[in-house]
């Protein structure tokens, strides 16, 4: 799961079920986001839109990255509910 602080409540709660936590700032370079999907064959974007647009902006970098990685396999965007 990505989060952007890894401490919080909810992320340890997760973790403490045995999902992989990683902290993730978007606003690094798309070839070091794509790193952190290396692995990943389904990748479930929940991200909100975000204050000034934040979110889209996020969504754009992890899709780059995404398929920068070579790995994922489907992207299921935001848009559609989840």
């Amino acid at each position: 799961m990505f989060t952007r602080n890894a401490d919080t409540e909810s992320a340890k709660a997760f973790a403490a079920k045995g999902v992989q936590v990683v902290a993730v700032d978007y606003t690094q370079d798309v070839k070091d986001l794509a790193k952190h999907f290396r692995g990943i064959d389904i990748f479930i974007d929940t991200t909100g839109n975000g204050e000034n647009g934040s979110g889209l902006i996020a969504r754009e970098k992890y899709l780059r990255a995404a398929a920068e990685s070579g790995d994922v396999k489907v992207y299921v965007a935001p848009d559609f509910g989840v």
